[in-house]
């Protein structure tokens, strides 16, 4: 057996590694023993020992820390040391980290193990000997104790029950985050700006204080009736969590999940003031970097509830002047200024435009920016009037029209961002960094390169990739549970079905800590995905439920090191919509062509209405994709049935007589063992040989046509057992 503790060649790790008799592992343990021997023999392949400060000490990196494990690794190895990519308790002799959380602190050290700061390392190294690492030490086994027995009582007292290992819900999640509620509020102002429209003609009871206002701007010459108004407002979870805290205007605000800075927080900031950009500080970045960035930044939570009712009050503001209303998200909004100023006979637009802002400010206490002739010209113009300004692009021509446009960057066009802007530079170089260079391109050009617009939605997807702790088989059903249940959710509201269900999973990669940076984050992982489509668009829970319990079995990684879990939904359709694809085409006159082909004589098979009854014709709700052939065999087969080159030669069946009835019991068990299993090549392989040889065999027109009906029979059996079993047909 190989020696996890000595550095092995690879030449050693081929010729004992003791595989079965089938090149495969013999036991889990075998398969992770193997692993880390050979992680080892990767970590000193190829190293030049430099000294033997380290000899006899072993490491294990635990999270983050400075110098990174990369670093740490190679000063151990160059200097006799061994490093070791898990923990093994007796043999790793250091945990190096920077810091351990409370609990680890305190419940997770055995006896004899301490927790070493990576300085210990690194003066070491700089001293050429190995020096005492008693200042350098986390955390003792025995501090970890005495901690533990002085704390116990005080909590034992309020302890209600056991410590149960906190699980985060889909609902939680997506109570939690940003983006969906986002998202979520700009299909509600959608649908809000829809039956606003639906519901025909209204009272716009604000109108009156327009027509009021004296129209005395620079800029009559502009025709109202070609003026868009753009309407964002200034730091919107910002703008928001200020109404209640005016002390803090003109300070650097930031909002996040972050409950301070102190320069560790690893939450991403959502908005920020005017005030903390001064400082570099952007939304996305981190909150320790935008604490090195400005210590005074002050950390704000989210209010979800504030934002809805904020939200709904924004458009219902706007809505008491015009319902010729585009929404776009929960802070933005185009609306034709044009034809407001036309109803109202004002023909001054920057005066509406300030009435508008002071009604919103009145009654949100937010600011809001906005002007322009078009979409674009009103998104462009909203940049230049921020924050809590207006600002009118004026353009009579084209010819001054393309001439303002020279002057825009690229990265300011909306829907421009980091992956266009690269995709633009890889192709044509670093310079090309204005409208004007893009006005030099031919339409078709960028068409290739950036891809023609398609407003059409692909999928709807479900997706939680943080809090994702789990260590038993329930549990992770229940989370499938609810995650196809939000799925179901999200495709009635959209009015679609989905016929092509995917399973992603985010696996805590090999090398990877039990626990990243950040904290309930998933850290480095692999990734898993698997596909299959479905005989008939679904959207029930239930259906999308089955599809992913499905697909799991075919995910052999370990529940505890699941960081992340999603399920999308592909090639959607309308609900209402008849579906007319081509498989569907195809599947449909392939079963109808097998039927009409010949009919078959009743109770032909000479088998009990009993037994006929398992042939029932079934409407399965999917169809397994090919290559689900993952699943090793646990129940044995008749040897016939695992010969690849199976025929019906070799049962010495004489096709000028009905199959017989322990024939057809016979075929029934075997291809019910092959369902048990899971063999699904095997099981497809063996019924297309069995269908290919009665097919070409021209006596069995001649004399028979029992056997076409026992084709067909075999085929509802073998995908009504699949369906009972794993919710999905195979033929």
């Amino acid at each position: 057996m190989l020696d996890s503790e000595q550095p092995s060649t690879s030449r050693t790790v081929l010729e004992e590694l003791n595989l079965g008799e089938h090149g495969e592992f013999t036991s889990f343990e075998h398969y992770m023993h193997t692993k880390v021997v050979k992680l080892k023999h990767q970590v000193h392949d190829g190293a030049v020992r430099k000294s033997n400060i380290f000899e006899s000490i072993s490491i294990y990196v635990n999270g983050y820390t400075e110098p990174n494990a990369l670093t740490l690794r190679k000063m151990i190895v160059e200097n006799g040391g061994s490093y070791h990519h898990y923990y093994n308790y007796g043999k790793t002799t250091h945990i190096i980290a920077n810091n351990l959380s409370e609990n680890k602190r305190w419940n997770s050290l055995r006896k004899d193990e301490k927790v070493i700061k990576p300085e210990w390392i690194v003066r070491c190294v700089e001293a050429g000997r190995l020096l005492p690492d008693d200042e350098f030490v986390v955390v003792t086994e025995s501090s970890a104790r005495n901690k533990a027995n002085d704390t116990q009582a005080k909590f034992e007292a309020v302890k209600p029950q056991s410590p149960q290992k906190s699980v985060m819900t889909v609902s939680e999640f997506y109570g939690r985050s940003r983006l969906h509620l986002i998202s979520t509020l700009a299909q509600d102002m959608k649908k809000f700006v829809s039956d606003l429209r639906s519901k025909g003609p209204k009272e716009f009871p604000a109108r009156a204080r327009l027509k009021t206002l004296a129209g005395t701007s620079d800029i009559r010459s502009v025709a109202p009736s070609s003026l868009i108004c753009h309407l964002d407002m200034d730091c919107f979870f910002v703008s928001v969590a200020l109404r209640d805290r005016p002390d803090l205007i003109g300070k650097p605000v930031a909002v996040t999940h972050s409950r301070g800075t102190q320069g560790k927080g690893f939450s991403e900031i959502a908005s920020c003031s005017y005030e903390a950009r001064k400082f570099k500080i952007r939304s996305g970045m981190l909150v320790n970097k935008a604490a090195a960035l400005c210590p005074d930044l002050i950390c704000l939570p989210y209010q979800f509830e504030e934002y809805r009712k904020m939200t709904h009050l924004f458009y219902s503001t706007i809505a008491n002047f015009t319902s010729n209303i585009k929404a776009v998200s929960c802070d933005e909004m185009y609306i034709d200024l044009g034809e407001l100023c036309g109803q109202v006979k004002q023909n001054d637009p920057l005066e509406v435009v300030k009435e508008l802002r002071k009604e919103i400010f009145e009654t949100l206490g937010c600011t809001v920016s906005f002007l322009g002739e078009n979409l674009l010209l009103a998104r462009l113009a909203t940049k230049k009037a921020k924050p809590n300004g207006q600002y009118c692009i004026r353009a009579h021509t084209e010819v001054e029209m393309e001439q303002f446009m020279h002057t825009v960057e690229i990265r300011d066009l909306p829907g421009v961002g980091y992956a266009t802007m690269e995709k633009i530079r890889e192709a044509y170089g670093d310079a090309f960094t204005f409208c004007l260079h893009l006005q030099q391109i031919k339409l078709s050009q960028l068409q290739s390169l950036l891809a023609t617009d398609n407003s059409t939605r692909k999928s709807v997807s479900c997706d939680v990739n943080f809090g994702i702790r789990m260590s038993t088989a329930e549990e992770l059903e229940n989370f499938y549970g609810d995650i196809s249940a939000k799925l179901s959710a999200k495709l009635e509201n959209l009015g679609l079905l989905g016929q092509t269900l995917t399973l992603k999973l985010l696996i805590r990669a090999a090398d990877a800590p039990i626990e990243p940076e950040k904290h309930g984050g998933h850290g480095q992982c692999d990734v898993f995905t698997k596909s299959f489509a479905l005989a008939r668009p679904v959207s029930s829970p239930q259906d999308i439920l089955n599809g992913v319990i499905f697909l799991n079995r075919f995910n052999k990684a370990v529940i505890a090191d699941i960081r992340g879990i999603g399920i999308q939904m592909t090639h959607l359709l309308k609900i209402g919509k008849k579906e007319t694809s081509t498989t569907t085409k195809c599947i449909s006159r392939k079963k109808e062509g097998y039927f009409a082909l010949r009919k078959p004589k009743p109770n032909s098979l000479g088998i009990s209405a009993k037994s006929k009854r398992s042939f029932k014709a079934a409407k399965p709700p999917l169809i397994v994709e090919d290559d689900l052939d993952e699943i090793s065999e646990q129940i044995p087969l008749d040897p016939l049935y695992s010969d690849p080159k199976f025929s019906l030669e070799l049962l010495g069946i004489s096709y000028d007589t009905d199959p017989t009835e322990e024939l057809v019991k016979k075929m029934l068990k075997n291809f019910s063992i092959m369902v048990e299993n899971a063999d699904f090549a095997l099981l497809k392989s063996t019924f297309s040989c069995f269908r290919r040889t009665i097919s070409d065999n021209s006596q069995l027109y001649r004399y028979s046509d029992a056997w076409l009906t026992m084709i067909a029979s075999l085929k509802q059996f073998i995908n009504e057992e699949c369906t009972k079993k794993y919710g999905a047909t195979l033929l």
